[in-house]
């Protein structure tokens, strides 16, 4: 508002700070950068952008599946392996039946546990960290691991909604 009304002394260059325990009001000074890819001498960033990479919750390299395509593969004749990578506590409360429980951060150690013969569906409770999981097992030369779109949530909306999740 003061740029627009033109009064006063704008914080150009400068960063106020409000620290509400001691009720003090610091300042500090900086410089622009003139290396910065927005604000420097020669930027390359010039207008805002969407990066895809960034954006994405899940990498493009892994493949996922509805809570649905899971019921359907779990009651095939294909090999299938279901690993729940959340916490106990959150295990405990309610999980998929004839599912592997290994932590996501216990992954490294148990995964003489997988089966590379088969296809390995990580799941957790929203996708997040099932799919670091799926990351994590493509990186160690696992090739068949899908993840589960929307975790535990999405198996609760989508096939039982009396199961219990944490």
């Amino acid at each position: 508002i003061k740029l627009i009304a033109g009064i006063g002394s704008p914080l150009v260059g400068r960063l106020l700070t409000y620290d509400a325990l001691e009720m003090r009001f610091g300042e500090f000074e900086f410089k622009a950068r003139t290396d910065c890819a927005v604000c420097g001498t020669q930027p390359s960033i010039t207008s805002p952008q969407e990066v895809a990479a960034v954006c994405s919750s899940e990498p493009a390299t892994i493949r996922s599946l509805s809570a649905a395509e899971l019921r359907t593969l779990m009651s095939g004749s294909q090999p299938v392996q279901v690993v729940d990578v959340r916490e106990t506590y959150e295990y405990s409360a309610g999980h998929i039946d004839g599912v592997l429980h290994i932590p996501l951060a216990e992954l490294a150690t148990a995964s003489t546990k997988l089966d590379r013969s088969a296809a390995i569906v990580f799941l957790c409770r929203g996708g997040g960290r099932s799919a670091q999981a799926c990351a994590w097992a493509s990186a160690q030369g696992f090739t068949q691991t899908l993840n589960l779109q929307g975790g535990m949530l999405a198996w609760q909306q989508t096939v039982d909604p009396q199961i219990v999740v944490a």
